[in-house]
């Protein structure tokens, strides 16, 4: 209108005047934008959240209704089909396990028997030592090997009395390597570290030195130490003395006291429960 009142209407307006270039730039938005709106819904349809593995979820990160775009940290999960256990090891117990080396396939994995309490109950799951982190801790000086459990939920075919959940503080026994000839005994036989009180032949105490091994809580491994036949004694005694008069009695048998002093007119000794070396 101010057109035709500055110019009449003898001439006619330009596109610019009638905004046609904003009105196709507006239209060409519209177009895009329900372009764009079809495509969220295509990539909708087609979104799947997926994992490349048998597993469960730990966490979540994102609520329902929230907006994600890729890269976006959805929760947190882990496998099921195998648990692996992280166990740290002295260098002492280093000595007695065959670990695979890093980076050597060949080489056989010492299997692993794992024990803990689940809800109230004891389970046990087998599993062997697949690698070593290859390095020492420089705190602590353990060495970790990683042991794996085939199926700890029993989800994939495995027969599991009880399962065993991720986190689950286990305890682990690992074949050791083969140790022939060694001498097991009860560890209350082994005396100042390195030495057992025996009886001889004529009842008479014997301190003998002996190459441990190793030791338990429980047991003593000796190496050529003991002979089969020896009386090995395991009650205490107070002032040990080579050559001191025994009063012994095997293991296991009821009566006197483990320890007693001989009346007077017998030669003084000492009274000690003995074990058969076998």
């Amino acid at each position: 209108r101010d057109f035709e009142q500055l110019h009449g209407g003898d001439r006619e307006p330009s596109d610019l005047v009638l905004r046609i270039p904003q009105l196709r730039q507006a239209q060409a938005a519209v177009l895009a934008a329900e372009a764009a709106v079809a495509r969220a819904e295509r990539n909708l349809e087609r979104t799947r959240i997926s994992l490349p593995y048998d597993g469960m979820v730990r966490s979540r990160a994102v609520d329902l209704g929230q907006y994600v775009s890729p890269g976006t940290t959805l929760g947190v999960a882990f496998a099921v089909d195998v648990a692996e256990v992280r166990l740290s090891l002295s260098d002492r117990e280093l000595a007695f396990v065959n670990l695979p080396r890093p980076g050597r396939s060949d080489q056989p994995s010492p299997e692993v028997r794992f024990f803990a309490d689940v809800g109230g109950e004891r389970g046990s799951w087998n599993g062997e030592i697949v690698r070593t982190e290859g390095v020492v801790e420089q705190s602590t000086r353990l060495t970790y090997a990683v042991a794996r459990i085939e199926d700890p939920y029993g989800l994939l075919g495995a027969e599991r009395s009880v399962p065993l959940p991720m986190g689950t503080y286990v305890q682990a026994e690992i074949d050791g390597r083969s140790a022939a000839g060694l001498m097991e005994l009860p560890r209350e036989t082994l005396r100042d570290g390195q030495r057992v009180f025996l009886a001889d032949s004529d009842d008479r105490l014997e301190i003998r030195d002996v190459d441990v091994v190793r030791t338990t809580a429980e047991r003593v491994y000796l190496a050529d130490s003991i002979e089969p036949g020896d009386r090995v004694i395991t009650t205490a005694i107070a002032a040990p003395i080579p050559g001191t008069r025994l009063n012994v009695r095997r293991s296991g048998t009821s009566g006197d006291p483990e320890l007693r002093i001989l009346p007077a007119d017998e030669e003084q000794g000492v009274a000690a429960q003995s074990e058969t070396a076998p």
